[in-house]
Parts: C-alpha cells; sequence; structure tokens
C-alpha cells in the first residue's frame, strides 16, 4: 500500500449522507439496493469520485462497497450477492477501491 493511500479517508469512514445520489439499482429480487453516489474534491486523489453503497431491505444493513474515480462506469446486478463492476464479476461482501490500484 502505498503512502498516499495511507492518508487517505479510507472507504468505510466515508459518510454519503451528503453526497449526490446519481443512480439506484434494485437487485434481482429487490432485496438489495445499490445506490451509487457523486462527490467532488481532490480528498478522494482525483476531482470527483463515485461510491457505491449496498443496503440490505431484509435485514435493514447497509455498508460501501465502491469508490470509483470520475469516469464513465458500468454496473448491474448478476444475482443477490454479485455485481458486474466495469466488466469485472464482484461479490457483494468485498470492497473496491481505486486508489489501492
Amino acid at each position: 500500500m502505498n503512502y498516499l493511500y495511507k492518508n487517505l479517508p479510507k472507504l468505510s469512514a466515508m459518510d454519503v449522507s451528503q453526497y449526490e445520489k446519481v443512480q439506484t439499482y434494485y437487485s434481482p429480487s429487490e432485496n438489495k439496493i445499490l445506490t451509487v453516489y457523486f462527490r467532488g474534491g481532490i480528498i478522494f486523489h482525483t476531482d470527483y469520485a463515485y461510491v457505491g453503497e449496498i443496503q440490505d431491505l431484509i435485514n435493514n444493513n447497509q455498508h460501501l462497497i465502491f469508490l470509483l474515480p470520475g469516469e464513465d462506469f458500468d454496473v448491474s446486478w448478476i444475482d443477490e450477492n454479485h455485481l458486474m463492476l466495469n466488466g469485472k464479476k464482484m461479490n457483494i461482501n468485498n470492497t473496491y477501491d481505486f486508489r489501492r490500484d
């Protein structure tokens, strides 16, 4: 992990309540929702970024799942536990933060 990444806010510590909601995706059973938020500012190591949050409507749990740089992205549900994120399969229990790349 590089020095710069260690000094930036962690994905799990981000508060999306003040971010702009840009898209909502329901899982195939509609028991889960993926909400994508827009956030500007160089704190994310880019001019702006997108943050994804999963909400489980059955258990009323939610967690942040990804942080993407401010560029076009493609996301869709594969099944109840997996997303397709920019052409890569992702388990919703994992996280992705582009700053680690």
